[in-house]
């Protein structure tokens, strides 16, 4: 009796142990392909859109203000991964294409999830470091 209950308990951990192996070995999410543009933590650049020739970065905080269509600049025309930085006007490393923006007094606003969220101006040393990394 004592030699079938040790064989069922190796039996038992045996399987157990697999079981944790092959959890392992697949991944616990759908992995993004080669075309997608999620990049990984350590290559991502902070949230910014190019305007006139001028970059604004992301503030985080939204703007309680109204705009209509008649009130935008323009509307974000092309976007890069969040890995790399925009290089032309109305281009953006983090929202869609058709994105649209509007001046504000602190710098621009970019409509995202409904709100309207601010973006500031930059001064060179920050931007020409942030450029040239």
């Amino acid at each position: 009796m004592k030699k079938v209950l040790a064989l069922g308990v190796a039996l038992g951990l045996t399987l157990l142990l697999s079981g944790c192996v092959n959890s392992v070995d697949e991944p616990s999410a759908p992995q993004p392909s080669s075309g997608d543009a999620v990049p990984q933590a350590p290559n991502t650049r902070q949230p910014s859109i190019m305007v006139n020739d001028t970059y604004y970065f992301i503030t985080g905080k939204s703007a309680n203000v109204e705009f209509d269509e008649n009130d935008y600049l323009g509307t974000v025309t092309s976007s890069v991964p969040l890995s790399e930085i925009p290089t032309k006007n109305e281009q953006s490393n983090f929202v869609m294409e058709g994105t649209p923006y509007a001046e504000h007094e602190d710098g621009i606003v970019v409509l995202i999830d409904g709100k309207w969220i601010i973006f500031e101006l930059w001064d060179d040393e920050l931007v020409n470091d942030y450029v040239n990394h």
